[in-house]
């Protein structure tokens, strides 16, 4: 079976009335003559098409032509309407597409399909190899690669011919970054697609395959850091022209290229530029001329990672002239030709994951049997278990392959920023918030201005309640990437959260359609006093899955605002009502809860909810004292006992820390608060 077979799409005809939709092709067809008609429109046709034996629901449209954003029902209704007008039918006739009233919408008219076998990614259609551009047209691939995906007719001008050529040892360093020698950041770096839109399915499969793998070697860098390319994908859909996207994917450069054909038939030519802005106008750098292979084999993979290790290469020579990049002794991939294939077609499904993740982690556990060091998978492995667990009610076992997973790829490599955040993740699950600190310091040192590392630190501090110093954190990562939190990494940053910082909460949290976050938004309207805000996001986070702690939570505060104390009072004590069901919370929303139940009314079960939180590890000093809708309750002498044992246990990891480089910053904060609060004694420093 040839490497891609799985990834390529089959030669499929399907005809209908006038029409035919070649999908190896992706073109509409009446009667021969090709039909104009957007991507996306194109896209849900052929899945009404490929779906034609039922109705297809409104989410399940969005879930399949959006993946990797929410769409309203009006965007839906609207493509709707273009994939109609495309095949000549409207909503009053209905005679391709019909809509079901309150679900979704069907294919009706009956439909001939001719179907011939997949055509392997290295036997795709071939056509005549074009002659080597000339070294100074090297530029014209950018302008190539970006008329079909960026600009319209009116923006076309706006790329600029590149009127030198740069080598090695030549002057880069002071054409294109004087700058990041002395930069307080890594240069942040997006990767446009490799293909056109009239590429050859097996092309378009090695152009996708190209960029992942790109992606997930930059990612291991501390020295660049690289946008996610669904990211780049998701801002392409609106059309933006170069120096736009630039601006709203937060990219300082941006890698282009296209695979055009080669001499030989198993690989493809790759000219490969650095789109930048200098001073108001946009430049192309060549970084030169690859020659990719099918990656179908064990040889042709090693020649393909040989291939992108040397982009990297040169993409780093070129950006930082005087590092010399170090790759060999941080590969987390694979040889294996196998392992790899499972790993890319796990990426791809996991995109349209919710808590339905069997599949996935079946293609990851089968690749890491197939090579034991694969550390990449075990990383993705991780992170959908951990995801599953955290989110979707799995048990204390999902979370437990997640540790097993991240603690052999830290035994390998030790200070691996996004192993480590992984790792941070779980032990701030089961309540290690010194553990998980004293693993990142001597991996801040190696990487002071890792965004994963950033965002690690201020997860564990929140937790422990050096808010200060967490805020920083998130200070200093928003700066250096205002997407991370919001779009790169989605997370919640709850330093801003508890300091009382509303409005960087809500500029920063994710506005992604997840339950969770929707129960942090919805508390974040309601502190801003809009609580017509607050109770439509709750209204639409309860809706979600029952098994979503966020949703619960959101029923729970929905009831407390309508009036129905008792109701959200028993359905916050059904989630912690036995002992594993309390073990699988987290300090922090054990904290939530019994947040929810004195605002219920219910004290003394909130009281033994805090309690709870302090013990699974969340003692946020400052979150207990600084919350206005506790007030009522601070002279209980249970709540006096809590906030005094929170005190003491952040006592006891400035003296378990003090060794490490946090320490001043920690010892700061605790005399911030202890002077703020005068509620205690001088700390003893």
């Amino acid at each position: 079976m040839n490497f891609f077979d799985n990834l390529a799409v089959s030669d499929s005809k399907l005809i209908f009335g006038d029409y035919e939709l070649n999908w190896s092709t992706h073109e509409l067809l009446r009667r021969g003559t090709q039909v104009a008609v957007e991507r996306k429109a194109l896209e849900l046709l052929h899945y009404l098409l490929v779906h034609r034996d039922r109705t297809v629901s409104k989410d399940e449209i969005s879930r399949a032509i959006w993946p990797d954003r929410v769409v309203s029902d009006s965007v839906i209704s609207q493509t709707i309407s273009k994939a109609r007008s495309a095949v000549d039918d409207d909503g009053e006739r209905q005679k391709f597409i019909s809509t079901v009233r309150g679900f979704g919408y069907r294919f009706v008219h009956p439909v001939k399909e001719q179907r011939d076998a997949p055509m392997p990614l290295g036997q795709s259609e071939r056509t005549e190899p074009e002659t080597a551009p000339r070294p100074e047209n090297l530029g014209q691939a950018s302008q190539r690669r970006l008329v079909p995906y960026l600009a319209t007719a009116a923006l076309l001008v706006i790329i600029v011919a590149v009127a030198f050529s740069l080598r090695p040892g030549s002057d880069a360093d002071n054409y294109i970054n004087p700058a990041w020698a002395s930069a307080d950041r890594p240069p942040l770096v997006g990767i446009l697609p490799f293909h056109q839109e009239q590429s050859s399915v097996g092309d378009r499969a090695l152009a996708q395959t190209l960029v992942e793998a790109l992606h997930m070697r930059l990612a291991e860098m501390s020295d660049i850091e690289i946008r996610s390319p669904r990211i780049i994908s998701l801002l392409l859909e609106e059309e933006p022209g170069p120096g736009e996207l630039m601006a709203k994917a937060e990219v300082d450069f941006l890698l282009s290229g296209i695979l055009e054909p080669s001499l030989s038939a198993d690989r493809r030519e790759l000219n490969l530029e650095l789109i930048l802005d200098r001073e108001g106008s946009l430049q192309a750098v060549p970084l030169g001329r690859f020659s990719i292979p099918y990656p179908d084999s064990a040889e042709s993979l090693a020649s393909f990672i040989m291939q992108r290790d040397a982009i990297v290469t040169r993409l780093t020579q070129t950006l930082l002239p005087a590092m010399v990049p170090r790759l060999a002794d941080r590969e987390i991939g694979t040889l294996n030709p196998d392992a790899f294939r499972l790993l890319l077609a796990a990426i791809r499904e996991v995109r349209a994951v919710q808590c339905d993740s069997h599949e996935v982690k079946s293609m990851l556990r089968r690749a890491i049997e197939i090579d034991q060091t694969f550390d990449h998978a075990r990383m993705a492995l991780a992170w959908v278990a951990y995801a599953q667990f955290r989110n979707c009610g799995q048990s204390e076992d999902v979370l437990q392959e997640a540790r097993s997973q991240i603690q052999q790829v830290l035994a390998r490599h030790a200070h691996h920023p996004v192993a480590l955040l992984i790792n941070t993740l779980i032990q701030v699950e089961n309540g290690q918030i010194e553990e998980a600190c004293e693993l990142l310091q001597p991996a801040l040192e190696h990487h002071p201005t890792s965004p994963q590392l950033r965002l690690s630190l201020a997860h564990a501090l929140t937790f422990a309640g050096f808010l200060n110093v967490a805020a920083e954190e998130l200070d200093a990562l928003i700066a250096s990437d205002p997407l991370f939190l919001s779009f790169e990494k989605p997370h919640l940053p709850l330093a801003y959260f508890y300091q009382g910082r509303i409005d960087d909460f809500l500029a920063a949290a994710p506005s992604l359609d997840v339950p969770t976050f929707r129960y942090y938004r919805a508390l974040a309207e309601l502190m801003r006093g809009d609580e017509a805000a607050a109770s439509a996001l709750l209204i639409t986070a309860a809706q979600g899955n029952p098994a979503d702690l966020g949703t619960r939570m959101s029923e729970a505060l929905l009831a407390i605002l309508d009036d129905r104390s008792q109701s959200a009072i028993e359905l916050i004590t059904s989630l912690t009502s036995t002992p594993a069901s309390k073990a699988a919370l987290n300090g922090e929303t054990l904290f939530q809860l019994g947040r929810l139940l004195h605002l219920a009314g219910a004290d003394e079960q909130a009281l033994d909810h805090f309690e709870l939180a302090l013990g699974a590890g969340f003692f946020c000093l400052a979150c207990l004292e600084n919350d206005a809708e506790l007030a009522t309750i601070a002279d209980h002498p249970r709540w006096l006992e809590i906030a005094q044992e929170a005190q003491q246990r952040q006592l006891a990891m400035v003296d378990r820390l003090a060794d490490g480089p946090l320490i001043s910053r920690l010892k700061k904060h605790q005399q911030q608060l202890a002077h703020a609060l005068d509620l205690w004694p001088a700390i003893p420093y």
